[in-house]
């Protein structure tokens, strides 16, 4: 029999206990149930924990604030029976760029179907922001209407005060610098409120629930300082 390998990348997505289960158990029913080990590995930035099943990861109260990257590998413990199992791998690092996973097995519709359960989770994971990642235009127009947001904000500001002092000297320090100052926050919020690879295995549901209020209240700011500048320039 022919040996089949298919990878896929991942989209941003969400990444907590339940999606780590649903993904497992999809693992385990399209493989048999005897004769396959798996492996789940949290790596944060000081250290690296593989635990030998589920139950064992689940119970574990030792799993890092913040993950660098997650993988699940599932394997046949004796490899004259790999033709019987479909070798599942994830792995989910904090960038999300080499974000994937990748089935190899021999029956090409046990792969098709693995391969469609999985996807359909994938998608009811998916964060809604993904779209900001899969066009780098999208981000670059969004990140220039923000940063012109917050000049002109900034502007109108210095345009107020600039009485104190004189006005041509206080613009051009104070438009450079906060203007500067500004974009790298901007940065900063970005990759705090929206991360590709959105780790909640150890946190709290009050943490979460905050973190989307504050979220939400940062956007809203971001919106209005937007409308701001079209009424401005209108």
């Amino acid at each position: 029999m022919a040996r089949i390998e298919t990878r896929e990348y991942l989209d941003s997505t969400l990444i907590d206990k339940e999606f780590l289960k649903s993904l497992i158990q999809i693992a385990d029913k399209n493989n048999p149930k005897i004769g396959i080990k798996t492996e789940i590995t949290i790596a944060s930035e000081q250290e690296k924990t593989t635990y030998e099943n589920w139950d064992e990861f689940n119970e574990s109260r030792l799993l890092p604030k913040k993950i660098k990257s997650i993988s699940i590998k599932k394997t046949p413990y004796i490899k004259k029976e790999r033709e019987k199992i479909i070798s599942f791998f994830l792995y989910v690092d904090q960038d999300g760029d080499n974000s994937y996973y990748q089935l190899i097995g021999y029956d090409d519709g046990k792969l098709s179907t693995f391969k469609k359960e999985i996807n359909n989770l994938l998608d009811k994971y998916k964060n809604w922001y993904a779209f900001l990642f899969n066009s780098s235009f999208t981000w670059v127009i969004l990140e220039l209407i923000s940063f012109i947001s917050f000049i002109f904000l900034m502007w109108r500001l210095l345009l107020k005060f600039s009485h104190i002092i004189e006005k041509e000297f206080f613009l051009g320090i104070g438009f450079g610098a906060l203007g500067v100052l500004l974009y790298y926050y901007l940065h900063i919020f970005y990759e705090k409120a929206f991360p590709y690879s959105d780790f909640q295995i150890s946190v709290t549901k009050r943490t979460k629930w905050l973190r989307n209020i504050i979220t939400l209240i940062f956007s809203g700011l971001l919106i209005n300082l937007i409308w701001g500048v079209i009424n401005l320039i209108i």
